[in-house]
């Protein structure tokens, strides 16, 4: 039997943005100054580029996809009406 992926268009957006406020906000309190448009820009890059972000990004997904496969720990009921 195969595993076939259902995919609704409206999925099909990006599922995690942050906004430039919270990355400004962050950056405020941790670096005592807000980021220049020039440094926003960077941090698309950096983020891939990054071998320490991409692993951290990387041990997210896992944490994430584990946390939404997971109906035993979790009541998706709710969540799962929104689509």
């Amino acid at each position: 039997m195969k595993n076939k992926r259902r995919r609704r268009k409206d999925l099909r957006t990006n599922i995690i943005e942050v906004p430039v406020e919270e990355i400004q906000s962050f950056a405020e309190a941790n670096f005592e100054r807000e980021l220049t448009d020039i440094e926003l820009n960077r941090i698309k890059t950096c983020f891939w580029d990054n071998e320490n972000a991409r692993d951290l990004l990387c041990q997210s997904f896992i944490a994430l996809i584990e946390d939404a496969m997971n109906e035993d720990k979790n009541d998706w009921k709710a969540i799962d009406n929104l689509i």
